[in-house]
């Protein structure tokens, strides 16, 4: 009986003792924390690591050793990239050097936050001094397709509904009509009902070389 009552008692026992071997084993975190010379806790470190330059970071900002972290963070930056702890370490320094030029950290906030201050003051019954209507030329047919084709080089710039427009434009059916334009529009033809088509065929059979042939879709219709 008195063996029975010893395997609880036994089992108890190793169990503290296993909590207080877990509770003795602190992390790096801690230990760099509470050490009393953290120059050489650092050397524990292997250098050129994430957690090296982190820790030497935080040490130097402790230190107030400002322009070292900058230093150490070029060298981080180009080893392991802008991660997490070195957004953190950045953070830390723009806050830290506040003092030291206010303007550099008030401007590091809005570019890490995204902040923009590009509000306007609203004054009762001033007039705008902006435009309150679009220019009609710039809405123009000929404006929209001459920017169109100056933007793209083709008609790539349009779409199919279009067509009927561009066939009848002066920039089409004029005498200065660009021909690569021109049998582009006609490659995209899906009717043969247009009016002076014929022209248009044979002014690109003109500009065609011996060499040079085009294929264009085919089309039927009923007589």
């Amino acid at each position: 009986m008195r063996r029975t009552h010893l395997v609880p008692l036994l089992i108890a026992f190793l169990s503290l003792m296993e909590i207080r071997m877990y509770a003795s084993e602190i992390g790096f975190a801690e230990e760099f924390a509470l050490s009393p010379n953290r120059d050489e806790t650092l050397k524990q470190l292997i250098p050129g690591t994430d957690d090296y330059y982190y820790y030497t970071c935080v040490h130097l900002q402790n230190t107030l050793q400002f322009d070292s972290v900058d230093a150490v963070l070029k060298k981080w930056i180009q080893a392991h990239g802008e991660n997490a702890h070195v957004q953190e370490i950045q953070n830390r320094q723009s806050l830290l050097a506040f003092e030291k030029n206010p303007k550099k950290t008030f401007d590091f906030i809005a570019w890490r936050l995204g902040l923009q201050f590009n509000h306007q003051r609203h004054i009762p019954g001033q007039k705008p001094n902006f435009p309150i209507r679009l220019d009609p030329k710039t809405l123009a047919i000929d404006a929209l397709t001459a920017n169109a084709l100056n933007q793209h080089g083709d008609l790539s710039g349009f779409e199919d509904s279009a067509l009927d427009m561009l066939i009848a434009s002066p920039a089409f059916s004029g005498e200065n009509v660009d021909g690569n334009r021109r049998r582009q529009l006609l490659q995209r033809l899906k009717r043969p009902d247009y009016e002076g088509l014929a022209k248009f065929v044979v002014s690109d059979l003109r500009f065609q070389t011996a060499a040079d042939s085009i294929p264009f879709p085919s089309t039927s219709c009923c007589c």
